[in-house]
Order: C-alpha cells, then structure tokens, then sequence
C-alpha cells in the first residue's frame, strides 16, 4: 500500500470516530495525517521515495 493510502486510511479512521462520538483530538490526529498526505505527494518526496 502506498504511504499516502496508509495517512488516508488514518483520515477515514478519524473521521469515523468523530462522527461516533469522538473528542477534538480525533480532529488533531487527522490534521496531522493530511499534513503527512499533503508532503508526501509533492514531486521531490516523491522522488526521493522512489529512487
């Protein structure tokens, strides 16, 4: 699985557990794995993940 398919899978995560009835630091958690998704979809990370 792609490093962005797993910071994904952490997105849904959350987000399931804030719908659920989860606190504020499910928002935190999220935030954190788009910031992780964001970085890694920029052209020079990429590069230097596939060389």
């Amino acid at each position: 699985m792609p490093r962005e398919g797993v910071e994904g899978l952490a997105v849904v995560l959350g987000l399931i557990s804030l719908i659920s009835g989860g606190a504020i630091t499910q928002l935190i958690g999220m935030g954190i794995a788009i910031g992780i998704i964001v970085v890694l979809t920029k052209p020079e990370e990429r590069a230097w993940f596939t060389r």
